[in-house]
This record gives C-alpha cells, structure tokens and sequence, in this order.
C-alpha cells in the first residue's frame, strides 16, 4: 500500500515545494552517497525530512529533499530531533529518486562521528558508534487498562503486518473514468485511513469512544448507542460509526462515507459502502487484533477483507 510506504517514510522543509509521495518512486536498486550541509531540519508529522545541500566540482549548489520516518517511528527508534541542533557537513546515503534530487534516507553520518540509522533494515555505513534502526519492542504490562491505551507496532520495517484480500471490482467501477489525484501523505477518509501501521489509542467518554489515529492526528467517533436513522446523517471523510462490546471485542459498523477511494491506488467505492471492524484484545490483553470487512455492491464482487494487528509495546 502506498500509504504504507508515505507513513513509514517521509520529511519535507519549507523551502521544498515537491508535494509528499509515494516511496515507490525511489530507485532501491543501488544505495547513493552524498555530502553536503544541513540546512534545515523539519520534526514533524507525518514525516521528520532534512535538506542537505551540496556542491559539485563547477561550484554549483543543490538541495537535496531527504526523508526519513514519521515522528512515533524515528523517536521510537532512540532519535530525537535535538541530535541535529547545529549540525554541519554530514554524509547520508539511501535510495534516491531517478528524476529528482531526493532521497529516502537510511544512514546520515554526523561531524562528530556518530552514525544516525533511519530506517529499521539499515545497519551502520561509516562507524562503530551509532544509533537507531529497530524499534525499542520493550512490553510493557497493562493489562489492567483493556482497550483504552496507546497501541503501538513491534516492527516499523514490517508495519503491523496488514494483509488484504483481492479486490474484484464491478463491471460499473472498473468502467469509470480515471479521474484520480490524491496526496497519499495527507489524510484519507474511511476505510483507508485504518490502512494505518502508526499508532491508536482509545479514549473512554462514555456514550462514544474517541479512537485517535497518531498519523495525521485524525479523531474517530464512535457511538456506543443504538443507530440512529442513518438516511439523516450527512456524509462525511470518515463517515458515522456505532460500536458495541462483545467481551473483549468492539464491533464497529461505519456508514454514510463520502470519501469516494477505497484506497491509495484510487480504487472507486460509493457511498453505499458499509465497513465494519472488530478490535479484539488477545494474549493477556498485550495484543489487539484488527479486521476490516468492506461491502460495497455498486464497486465490489465480494466483500474486501483486511487484517492485522498492533502491540502494547
């Protein structure tokens, strides 16, 4: 999934005017080199980016786009963003773009020596004393807390291990026209938004539970209550949700989703779409289980089904 590869991935600064991609437009052939100044540091959501700028041998200046993670992945990782504060010439090496001057960035290498790893499956390039790569996957016991935590991954290279079945589209939405132009780096609506490995956390209020998407800091509502009539609530991104517990699983059934992709690759649903979820606590309540069961008979043979997890970590 795109989205996938933008959450695990991206920095952009003020002076670059690319807008955010997909990562699959870096070439992971061969890994690249450069040297340079770094000129600007960009800490935040939905990714943490850097600009280095470098000379060639004619004296001629060029800023170079590098990105790395998301905010939650980098930090968790061990980094932290005053690791830059007056950083000067560095090294970084990554896959770069084959059209542009931009990187995806696995090592960066300090004046002082020490070697900065970005990306989980990277190891250390240039010296033995280095930090970052894998995720801290320390677990903590919570248990006492149910559903309502923060809810982490194990593995930012691996995501939360979301697999999805095939989607076989009607005769009707493989005919309509391709009209797609989407930011994979800003927020989608539902389902597509849960296509998310970053972290959840849910909030107990009661007769609805706020369900917060680290990402992008999207706030899902979901109501603890009997449907109303569904024909009178308006459409929205991300839709109107009702939940239910069953033991130490919430069902949520969502409806009147106006947000017309099903996904990053710009798959048509309609607003006739019905999505329904179910996190279940598992292995002493240190683990949620997540399915998505997508109907939509105007866009989908088959009912679309995606699983996967995350950990209290």
């Amino acid at each position: 999934m795109r989205l996938v590869s933008c959450l695990l991935s991206l920095v952009i600064l003020p002076m670059v005017v690319h807008a955010h991609h997909s990562f699959a437009i870096y070439d992971r052939s061969v890994i690249h080199e450069i040297e340079g100044e770094l000129v600007g540091v960009r800490w935040r959501n939905p990714h943490v980016m850097f600009t280095v700028r470098t000379e060639d041998s004619d004296g001629q200046l060029q800023d170079w786009e590098i990105e790395a993670a998301a905010v939650y992945v980098v930090e968790r990782s061990g980094l932290q963003a005053s690791m830059f504060d007056g950083v000067g010439h560095v090294k970084a090496a990554g896959w770069r773009s084959p059209d542009r001057s931009a990187m995806q960035v696995t090592n960066i290498l300090l004046p002082n020596g020490k070697e900065i790893l970005l990306s989980g499956s990277a190891s250390n390039r240039w010296s033995d004393d280095f930090v970052g790569g894998q995720l801290d996957g320390e677990r903590v016991d919570r248990a006492d807390r149910d559903l309502f935590r923060v809810w982490s991954i194990e593995n930012f290279g691996r995501g939360n291990r979301q697999q999805q079945s095939e989607v076989r589209l009607t005769e009707r939405a493989r005919e309509m026209p391709s009209v797609f132009e989407l930011d994979i780096c800003q927020p989608q609506g539902m389902p597509a938004i849960m296509q998310n490995p970053l972290p959840i956390e849910f909030i107990d209020k009661g007769a609805i539970i706020e369900l917060r998407l680290n990402t992008f800091g999207v706030l899902r509502t979901i109501h603890m209550s009997d449907e109303p009539r569904t024909e009178a609530i308006p459409l929205s991104d991300l839709g109107y949700s009702v939940g239910r517990r069953v033991g130490d699983t919430l069902e949520v059934r969502t409806t009147r989703v106006g947000w017309p992709y099903f996904d990053d690759n710009g798959t048509p649903q309609t607003e006739n779409i019905v999505i329904t979820e179910r996190f279940s606590l598992v292995d002493d309540k240190s683990r949620l289980n997540y399915s998505q069961t997508v109907t939509d008979p105007e866009s989908f043979l088959e009912p679309v089904i995606l699983s996967g997890y995350w950990a209290d970590i």
